[in-house]
């Protein structure tokens, strides 16, 4: 992992701390999940994010959830991989992936 990926991985992690704490009455500790991972293949220098937050709450404080899958280069540069793939292809690359960070 480089410096520039480092670095952007603990942007998302105090992000991700920040609304685990502000949504604590909602049952954050349960819900949300903050995993890194890498590809098998060694050609693949990218890291991948996927976070579990909370994203908002219903009139009647039920929480709404979502998972966003951030991929970081070696140069740093985040990309949001729903942005530029169908779920299905996400969910695909994400699942070829290997742990390194179990948050």
């Amino acid at each position: 992992m480089t410096i520039e990926q480092k670095k952007q991985l603990e942007i998302y992690r105090k992000q991700y701390q920040q609304n685990c704490s502000q949504n604590a009455e909602f049952g954050s500790s349960r819900i949300c999940n903050f995993h890194v991972y890498e590809s098998r293949n060694d050609d693949d220098k990218n890291i991948t994010i996927v976070m579990t937050t909370i994203t908002d709450k219903s009139d009647n404080y039920q929480p709404f959830i979502g998972t966003t899958n951030i991929m970081i280069e070696p140069d740093g540069n985040p990309i949001n991989l729903a942005d530029v793939f169908p779920k299905s292809q996400v969910s695909a690359y994400v699942e070829q992936l290997k742990i390194i960070d179990n948050g």
